[in-house]
């Protein structure tokens, strides 16, 4: 299934009740960025992960566990 990331990156967001804006300032990037992210037209690069995770209060571990088909 494509755009398991950008889903999961969504899905966390809407639970923390943040807007892409919001989730843009905490990593650093653009808010097209976290739209591109979501809708699968670009994946974050590892580097965005890392600064991801705590911005969504997720450990790495559990933003995988979350994303549908990882092992």
């Amino acid at each position: 299934m494509k755009n398991r990331i950008g889903r999961r990156i969504a899905e966390l967001r809407n639970r923390a009740g943040m807007s892409q804006e919001c989730l843009a300032e905490r990593c650093g990037v653009s808010r097209q960025t976290i739209s591109c992210w979501e809708n699968g037209t670009q994946e974050p690069k590892a580097e965005s992960l890392i600064l991801l995770c705590p911005a969504l209060n997720v450990t790495v571990t559990e933003f995988f566990a979350g994303v549908e088909g990882a092992d």
